[in-house]
């Protein structure tokens, strides 16, 4: 069992979140205090230095989560989300999505469409 990592582009996760959010398993991977400073509303934080595959996958089974949904791994900027696919691709059963850019990604897009 290994997981497929892909990456999506945050101005496409930005639409994919719109229209689908409640539906969307997301990994929030930051720290404690950034996730408290801000977050994307609808994710599960898991930080990246305690997160394992045993962990996910519980949680995951606890959503009801079929293998086949993508999981999507958000942190500030997009290297804690590779970290974590690299780690959990070995056990875990489903789509593993990198969201490019992260946290600040998402942000500039907002930036962009309001002016």
């Amino acid at each position: 069992m290994t997981a497929q990592v892909t990456s999506i582009a945050a101005q496409e996760f930005q639409h994919l979140y719109k229209e689908n959010g409640d539906k969307l398993y997301i990994i929030d991977l930051r720290t404690h205090a950034e996730v408290e400073n801000e977050s994307l509303s609808g994710t599960a934080h898991f930080p990246v230095q305690t997160l394992t595959s045993a962990i996910l996958q519980d949680y995951l089974d606890q959503q009801g989560h079929q293998s086949e949904q993508p999981i999507y791994l958000l942190c500030a900027g997009g290297p804690r989300a590779s970290l974590a696919a690299e780690n959990l691709k070995q056990d875990i059963d489903a789509p593993l999505i990198i969201i490019a850019g992260g946290l600040n990604g998402l942000k500039t897009l907002q930036y962009q469409t309001q002016g």
